[in-house]
């Protein structure tokens, strides 16, 4: 099972610096502009910041359901197949056994 979880940690790396350069490319002028309107830290995020990065979670989301639909070989390789319990291959009889 740890092989399991390093394997799914393995794309941590690149999705917090895609979301790092996506909160680096919100303008601090915004954030001023809020500021003085008098929002506090949660609407600061709520409506400023959430709004501004919108694209960069959308993009998250979509190359996370990617790579979600992709891991399942990894995953049936390293438990079914691994331990010797199962056909390698795809589609024969034991297949699902």
């Amino acid at each position: 099972m740890p092989a399991i979880v390093l394997v799914g940690l393995w794309g941590i790396g690149s999705t917090m610096i895609i979301f790092l350069s996506g909160l680096q490319a919100v303008p601090q002028e915004i954030y001023e502009a809020a500021k003085i309107d008098g929002a506090g830290p949660f609407a600061l995020f709520l409506r400023t910041t959430l709004p501004m990065i919108s694209p960069i979670l959308f993009l998250q989301l979509v190359l996370q359901i990617i790579t979600a639909l992709q891991a399942f070989n990894q995953f049936r390789l390293l438990t079914v197949a691994g331990s010797g319990g199962g056909d390698v291959g795809g589609g024969g009889p034991g297949f699902y056994h």
